[in-house]
């Protein structure tokens, strides 16, 4: 036990660091899990692989941070921590920011906040808003009141060193408004307060003398930026930092060389970094492809038109998956996370053309206006995204979860019958009764009521739905906090 509390001890110290410091998370992430694993300790296994995917979106590789992460969320939901339940939103956050996904970076940036203010620990309080400024990073009025319980945060754990990484947040925000002078002051005054510091990161100091190089270069200063830039990118070895902070100061370098009419140096730099992206961050490269093609157009005009049509196709898959992930997003209900009134139609019209089992299990929050009126509407909504996530960990990958309206939710199982309905119904019971609300708010009490049905073959889906509601009244008229399975065996769609 105490080796696994020594392991639980140094993946905190790894995962409060930010930025990371790659091989070294790479190193204590793979200790945790693989002792976590062997010991059956299901918890450290879920936090170890988190502290991994957010290492691997640091190095650029998404696909992989999103196949780790999507482990990591399985292997929680068999005994959710509410720590690393913050570190999970904290890494979906920061996968979609550097997939280019702002909307869903904020949302789980917001959700992360929220989460971490439940638990004890500042490196994650910390993080989790830095993320939530980075994704909010167009909206000025949005982020000052994050920066300032940042400062606030660092100060109470007596480590003002803490809020370094923030005068780059804050002026990359000013940055992509357009505003230069106010970013450039901003990084002057990052930089001002670094020097003043006994021991600074390199890499960190790397990412803000990048950004200057950055700002100077868009307010067409490439003479003075070119010096930041190069000293930006001595100070962060690839396998030690953000890949995608690597690549966007190679961009802005191959920029300014531009700019100066190094034409020659600058389609060199492009090419290099191409061959390093590989197939890392897309859109980065498609930045990359335009910049070294403007490079190229008066040397070798057929590169230059090849890199173009390579940056076109990749552009056309950018916004095919833009629209499709708009679609997705139509059908996800933005508090919980879960599917929406929306997504329920289109699968009971699927479902109805189908005719196969389904099962349904409807559920209500007992008392939910009391816990709004004593408690506000604040906590009434961590209620429902808790609440989410423990369906959502009942269901497994066999159902849906629906928020159907207020404080409703339905169960959907597509081909399993009623009796598997009936037990996952009595699992979230379960799950409900052991978590901790009292995270939430002192003296919080949460139970739920239920109504389950299934068939064999569902024909119509809308008379299942109301049978399902008329089992959650029954539930309720017998008490609460219960499942209504009375009736939960096959069933015709006559009663």
């Amino acid at each position: 036990m105490a080796d696994l509390d020594a392991l639980w001890t140094a993946l905190r110290r790894e995962r409060d660091r930010f930025p990371l410091e790659v091989k070294r998370c790479e190193d204590v992430a793979g200790d945790c899990r693989r002792v976590a694993l062997s010991a059956g300790d299901q918890q450290l296994a879920a936090a170890a692989s988190a502290l991994q995917a957010h290492t691997l979106a640091k190095c650029g590789d998404l696909a992989a941070a999103a196949r780790v992460q999507e482990r990591a969320e399985r292997e929680h939901l068999e005994s959710p921590l509410l720590e690393t339940s913050a570190a999970l939103a904290m890494g979906r956050g920061h996968i979609a920011f550097q997939s280019g996904d702002y909307t869903q970076a904020l949302a789980s940036a917001e959700r992360g906040v929220k989460l971490a203010d439940r638990t004890n620990y500042l490196g994650m309080r910390l993080n989790t808003r830095r993320i939530a400024v980075l994704a909010n990073s167009l909206d000025v009025r949005r982020v000052k009141p994050i920066v300032s319980e940042i400062h606030a945060l660092a100060a109470e754990a007596g480590d003002p060193v803490l809020t370094g990484p923030v005068y780059n947040d804050v002026a990359m925000m000013h940055f992509r408004l357009g505003e230069f002078r106010e970013a450039e002051a901003v990084a002057d005054r990052g930089l001002d307060f670094y020097s003043r510091q006994p021991e600074v990161r390199p890499d960190e100091l790397g990412i803000l003398v990048g950004t200057r190089g950055e700002i100077r270069t868009a307010d067409g200063r490439p003479a003075e930026a070119l010096p930041d830039l190069d000293r930006a990118l001595e100070l962060m070895p690839e396998r030690e930092s953000n890949f995608r902070v690597i690549a966007d100061t190679v961009c802005a370098r191959i920029e300014a060389l531009l700019a100066l009419e190094d034409n020659e140096s600058a389609a060199d730099v492009g090419r290099e970094l191409l061959k390093r992206l590989g197939s890392r961050l897309p859109h980065i490269r498609r930045r990359v492809m335009t910049l070294t093609a403007e490079a190229l157009k008066a040397a070798e005009p057929h590169a230059a038109y090849e890199l173009l049509t390579g940056a076109f196709e990749l552009y056309r898959q950018e916004s095919e998956h833009l629209r499709n992930h708009a679609r997705e997003q139509a059908e996800i209900d933005s508090l919980t996370g879960t599917h929406n009134r929306r997504f329920l139609d289109n699968e009971f019209s699927i479902l109805d053309a189908e005719q196969a089992a389904v099962g349904l299990v409807f559920i209500d929050v007992d008392h939910f206006k009391q816990i709004n009126d004593e408690f506000g509407h604040h906590v009434g909504d961590e209620v429902l995204a808790d609440l989410a996530d423990i369906l959502r960990a009942s269901v497994k990958d066999v159902g849906r979860v629906i928020r159907t309206g207020g404080d409703e939710f339905l169960l959907l199982f597509e081909r399993q019958d009623a009796g598997h309905a009936e037990r996952t119904a009595e699992a979230a019971h379960r799950r409900i009764r052991a978590h901790d609300w009292n995270s939430i708010r002192e003296g919080l009490k949460v139970t739920v009521s239920a109504g389950a049905v299934g068939t064999s073959s569902c024909e119509d889906t809308s008379k299942l739905l109301r049978l399902a509601d008329r089992r959650l009244v029954s539930a309720k008229q017998a008490g609460r906090n219960r499942t209504d399975t009375t009736s939960a065996g096959q069933v015709g769609l006559a009663a």
